[in-house]
């Protein structure tokens, strides 16, 4: 791992990262504003790290984790990140389960302390958003349980998928599956989240609003079909058009397609019809045509590229590797 300050314009280097480094393998990294947590394997140990951009230090602590030891594997680790707080689960391969964890720094130490308010056999624990007194997070599993702060009880969760607002002063129960009823993805998008029920064959796109406490229903034609970008948007798309719903604002595919033929590539021949092979970013719509061929367009100034190679689509920017 090479850490770069894009200030100093210089290569960081952290006291004894290098021979830390050569001793272990880093399999994930994951950056959270002025630090990189990064998770490597030491041994027959697991470790986590936490890199400070800012004073160029780092700590770490083992992460209590058990997997199949050889040179190929990694262990069943997830990190998730909620815009305050970093997570991170673990698999039990016995039961299949995961265990979660709220990753803790102060400047003397990294630790992980358990999800106290929750307990039961948990296939996904997703934070969505918080703040200082209260949190929403969707949860998978069964015979679950959520602390009720106010009254220091457990109380069951009758559904077996849920996106809840937990807080001191109550929960609130924001959807639930049923026999009937489940729902496909979660999506922040500014003060809202955003989610889709299902039922039966018929989906209803549905809005939470983390201020008002309202659940309304968007309306979004039948005829068209909801994707999650790669980042935090939606996006709701037909054969003709796509609209970003973030902001509302609407493109023709048919502008698309003329923007990708002025760069005047043979491989646009190659390109199926939208939308397939399509992916959807915040601010980008990115074409696969194939062997590492790409059309990607910005969607805020309608600039086309095609590229060659690798390619990782961040924010405003696309990292090419050739």
């Amino acid at each position: 791992m090479i850490f770069y300050d894009t200030q100093k314009s210089a290569i960081v280097t952290f006291p004894d990262w290098t021979a830390y480094e050569k001793s272990c393998r880093v399999f994930e990294i994951y950056p959270v504003k002025s630090c990189v947590f990064s998770l490597a394997l030491l041994g027959g140990k697991c470790i986590l790290s936490c890199f400070e951009m800012n004073t160029h230090t780092w700590q770490n602590c083992e992460i209590p984790v058990e997997w199949s030891h050889n040179c190929f594997s990694n262990p069943r680790i997830r990190m998730e990140y909620d815009g305050t707080t970093l997570y991170v689960g673990i698999l039990d391969t016995k039961t299949e389960f995961w265990r979660y964890f709220k990753i803790i720094r102060t400047p003397r130490e990294l630790y992980l302390e358990p999800l106290s308010f929750l307990r039961g056999n948990f296939t996904l624990f997703h934070p969505i958003w918080s703040s200082q007194d209260e949190m929403v997070f969707r949860v998978s599993g069964n015979a679950m349980e959520i602390q009720n702060a106010h009254e220091n009880a457990f109380q069951k969760v009758n559904a077996n998928d849920a996106i809840i607002r937990y807080s001191h002063s109550g929960i609130e129960m924001i959807a639930a599956d049923s026999k009937q009823v489940s729902f496909e993805y979660d999506a922040q998008i500014g003060k809202c989240i955003y989610y889709e029920l299902v039922e039966e064959s018929k989906s209803t796109l549905m809005k939470y609003d983390l201020a008002s406490q309202n659940n309304d229903v968007v309306p979004v034609d039948q005829n068209q079909y909801i994707a999650l970008s790669s980042e935090k948007d939606l996006y709701a798309y037909d054969n003709t058009a796509f609209q970003r719903l973030s902001d509302g604002k609407r493109f023709s595919v048919d502008a698309v397609m003329q923007a990708f033929q002025k760069l005047n590539v043979p491989a646009i021949d190659e390109m199926e019809p939208f939308p397939s092979m399509c992916f959807f970013h915040d601010h980008w719509l990115e074409i696969e045509v194939c062997d590492f061929r790409f059309f990607v367009i910005h969607l805020d100034t309608m600039q086309p590229y095609y590229l060659e190679g690798v390619i990782d689509v961040v924010g405003n920017h696309i990292y090419h590797y050739a």
